[in-house]
C-alpha cells in the first residue's frame, strides 16, 4: 500500500488467522485449543507472508470461513483494498461472508469459545445462515455483492455486525462452555450502514427488522403492538411482506410513496374483544397498520437525517424510472434527505390461532 506522502502515515492491516480448533479429553479435563496467529502488514499479502513464516504448512485461503472487519478498518480506505484483494486473489473463497466487529477487536472476538461451536468463525457463519429467514438478503455480505453495490451507487451498503455480550476475558477460557450460563456469547445484532464507501453507523436489531420488512425478504420476525384500548398488547409474527415503492408528483414536486402489505399471524393478545368476531379482527388489523406506518415513517426519516439511502429508494428508481434516475443520481443524497415520503401499510391477519366461541361454548379455529 502506498504511503501517504502528505501526512507521512501508512495504513496497516492486522490479519488474524485461526488455523484450527480442537477439543480433547485428557484425564478428567477438557482441553480446548484455538491456534490464532496475528500479524500486521502494510498490505494483506505482506501480513499473510509474515504468518506463513510461523506455520509448518502453507496457508490455504480457500478454507477461510469468514472475514471479521474492525470498525477502524471499515471507516478507512483499507476496506476497499480488502474487497479488491478478496476478489482478485484466486485462492480466496468467492462466497465468503463479511461481518463487522462492534466495540471489540476481531482478535478478541475470535478468541471467544462458544457453547455451540468451539471455533468462533464457524459459529459466526451459522449465525448468518440462521438469520436468513428474518433478514432475507441483508445477511448476504459477500465481497462480490459489496463491490457491486458500491459500483452501482444506487443504494448504500450494509454489512451485518457482531457484538460480544459479557466478559471477553472469561469468554476466551474453557470455563465459558462449562457453565450453565456462559460468561460471554456472540450476538448478531443488526447491520452497519456505509456512506460513500465508508462505514458510518449501526442500526439496532429493531431497525434491522424494519429494514428487512421494507426489502420484502423478511419472515418469522415478531412484533408487539399496543391494543386499541388503554391496556394490553398484540403479539404477532410477520409471515411475509410485500413492499412497493414508487415516485409520484404532487404539486409538480417529486414525492416517494411506500406501500407495504403484511401477512401476519396473531401469537398472543391481551386486548378487549372477542376474536370470534370479524369486527374485532378488523380493529386489530387497523391498529397494527397504524403502528407499522408510524415505525416505517420514523425509520425512513432517520435515514434521511443521516443522508443515507440504504433502504433502496434510489435502486427502485434506477430500475423503474431510468431516465428520471439519471437526472437525479448526481445529487440524490441531497434530494433524498428532503424528499417527502408517504407510507401506507395493509395488514392481513391470516391466522389467529385457537380461540373459544363464548356463545356456543366450543372451540373453533379462526384463520
Amino acid at each position: 500500500m502506498k504511503k501517504n506522502r502528505r501526512k507521512g502515515i501508512k495504513t496497516h492491516f492486522r490479519l488474524i488467522l485461526i488455523i484450527s480448533a480442537f477439543v480433547a479429553l485428557i484425564g478428567h479435563k477438557f482441553i480446548v485449543g484455538n491456534y490464532i496467529y496475528t500479524q500486521t502488514g502494510e498490505s494483506i499479502p505482506q501480513a499473510i507472508g509474515k504468518i506463513s513464516k510461523y506455520l509448518a504448512r502453507p496457508t490455504f485461503l480457500q478454507n477461510a470461513q469468514i472475514i471479521v472487519i474492525s470498525e477502524k478498518l471499515a471507516k478507512s480506505k483499507g476496506f476497499l483494498h480488502l474487497i479488491d484483494y478478496s476478489l482478485r486473489e484466486p485462492t480466496f473463497p468467492t462466497v465468503i461472508k463479511m461481518v463487522i466487529s462492534k466495540n471489540t477487536t476481531p482478535s478478541e472476538m475470535m478468541q471467544i469459545i462458544t457453547p455451540v461451536q468451539k471455533m468462533s468463525s464457524i459459529r459466526l457463519v451459522e449465525m448468518l445462515k440462521n438469520t436468513e429467514p428474518l433478514w432475507g438478503n441483508l445477511q448476504n455480505s459477500e465481497p462480490k455483492t459489496a463491490k457491486t453495490t458500491m459500483l452501482k451507487n444506487t443504494k448504500e451498503l450494509t454489512i451485518p455486525y457482531i457484538v460480544v455480550k459479557g466478559n471477553i476475558e472469561k469468554g476466551a477460557s474453557k470455563e465459558n462452555i462449562e457453565r450453565t450460563h456462559p460468561e460471554a456469547i456472540l450476538s448478531l445484532e443488526g447491520v452497519g450502514v456505509f456512506q460513500n464507501k465508508r462505514f458510518s453507523y449501526f442500526l439496532s436489531s429493531e431497525e434491522t427488522q424494519i429494514l428487512a420488512l421494507l426489502n420484502g425478504k423478511s419472515q418469522n420476525s415478531n412484533f408487539v403492538t399496543h391494543c386499541p384500548g388503554p391496556d394490553g398488547n398484540l403479539n404477532w409474527r410477520n409471515e411475509g411482506s410485500r413492499p412497493r415503492i414508487r415516485m409520484k408528483k404532487i404539486a409538480r414536486k417529486p414525492h416517494l410513496e411506500v406501500m407495504v402489505r403484511i401477512n401476519a399471524s396473531l401469537q398472543d393478545e391481551s386486548c378487549k374483544g372477542k376474536l370470534s368476531k370479524l369486527s374485532t379482527l378488523r380493529t386489530f388489523e387497523h391498529q397494527m397498520e397504524k403502528d407499522m406506518e408510524s415505525r416505517f415513517s420514523q425509520f425512513i426519516k432517520a435515514s434521511q437525517k443521516h443522508h443515507a439511502d440504504f433502504i433502496g429508494f434510489g435502486e427502485v428508481l434506477y430500475k423503474t424510472e431510468p431516465d428520471l434516475w439519471k437526472s437525479m443520481a448526481p445529487s440524490w443524497t441531497k434530494i433524498y434527505s428532503k424528499i417527502p415520503v408517504h407510507t401506507h401499510v395493509n395488514v392481513k391477519l391470516t391466522e389467529v390461532g385457537e380461540t373459544r366461541n363464548e356463545e356456543k361454548g366450543r372451540k373453533s379455529w379462526n384463520k
